[in-house]
């Protein structure tokens, strides 16, 4: 699943500061650093792998527009899926950084 970066470094930071963590924005750019190189190197690994099939889903699109997202997944993976259990699942009030919109609170 792939998520907007700044919507992670925003989440990551709440996280440490509840849990009393002294959480710098300067540390932002350093992890951005080290998220978007470790995300390079799976997706590198992954291409080469030739029995695996992967699908790229976003986060975003999962929250904003399930319906659709269930369809390519249950595609994806050749099964016939409960939508409408699997959207009772979808709790839209857990994307805390909406960076679209204000970050929730």
């Amino acid at each position: 699943m792939s998520r907007n970066m700044e919507e992670v470094l925003a989440s990551q930071r709440k996280m440490l500061i509840n849990l009393g963590h002294d959480s710098k924005q300067n540390n932002d750019q350093r992890l951005k650093q080290l998220y978007t190189s470790d995300l390079a190197k799976t997706r590198n690994w992954l291409m080469q792998q030739s029995h695996i099939d992967v699908l790229y889903v976003d986060y975003a699109d999962i929250i904003d527009r399930p319906r659709g997202q269930l369809r390519i997944i249950a595609d994806f993976l050749n099964l016939k899926l409960n939508n409408k259990r699997i959207l009772s699942t979808i709790d839209q009030s857990m994307r805390h950084h909406n960076l679209n919109g204000s970050p929730e609170t």
